[in-house]
């Protein structure tokens, strides 16, 4: 019972480079809102069902050959898809709600009206395989989009936060803007870090000149000494 609690509150659940042949047994985890299965041997989008806060699904390094039982997830708004097999896109499996999808190195990209197709079912999409929506008519610059805190648990596809996520009001927001304090909390704690080591250098220097000039002091009370004692180059 208390090992199925902790399962019910998990909000992110990794499952990533674990040879996993199909989706399923994902009950106990219905209040997920990240769920990482990159990198398996998934042939087929199945038995999501059960996790329906389900925002963000990295489903990239797969062979899924279509596109499929994606509309239960309501609140999906991060979908990678990318390096399968989709020959052909259906975008009306794809819920409305997503708004960042990437599609990359699937031979579904090379249909014709294919990212005009993306952007008619998708209203709210912002960044499609890793550009920015808009960007060839905007001049903006492209980038890959990485997920919260997982840049390297989703094997590189996805490398640095945008900073124009951040201020957007989707259900994913949220998770943004709290990467984006963790960032600054650690920050500012390397902050803290950097001035303690500067002032605790600070103080090793001074230390050391303090030393130095005892020991150079020193050095020369026990020559002026020699000096003046008989026998000494000073008595001569």
């Amino acid at each position: 019972e208390e090992a199925h609690d902790r399962a019910r509150a998990l909000k992110t659940l990794h499952v990533e480079w674990s040879n996993v042949g199909e989706i399923g047994n994902l009950e106990p985890f219905e209040s997920a809102e990240v769920l990482y299965l990159q990198y398996n041997r998934i042939e087929r989008i199945e038995n999501l069902e059960c996790m329906p806060r389900l925002q963000f699904l990295a489903l990239q390094g797969n062979r899924i050959r279509a596109v499929e039982n994606l509309l239960c997830l309501t609140e999906l708004e991060f979908l990678d898809l990318s390096k399968n097999q989709i020959a052909k896109l259906d975008e009306q499996q794809l819920p409305g709600t997503v708004n960042i999808l990437n599609l990359q190195d699937n031979p579904c990209t090379k249909e014709a009206d294919y990212a005009a197709r993306l952007c008619e079912r998708l209203p709210d999409l912002i960044r499609l395989d890793g550009v920015d929506v808009g960007a060839e008519e905007g001049g903006a610059s492209s980038s890959t989009a990485p997920a919260p805190g997982f840049t390297s648990l989703l094997g590189g596809s996805l490398s640095a936060v945008p900073e124009e996520l951040l201020a957007t009001e989707k259900g994913l927001s949220a998770y943004w803007r709290k990467g984006e304090m963790q960032s600054n909390v650690e920050s500012a704690i390397r902050d803290e870090i950097q001035a303690f080591s500067t002032e605790a250098l600070a103080d090793v220097d001074g230390f050391d000149r303090q030393f130095e000039d005892a020991a150079a002091r020193s050095r020369a009370r026990r020559e002026g000494i020699a000096r003046q004692m008989p026998g000494g180059s000073g008595s001569r």
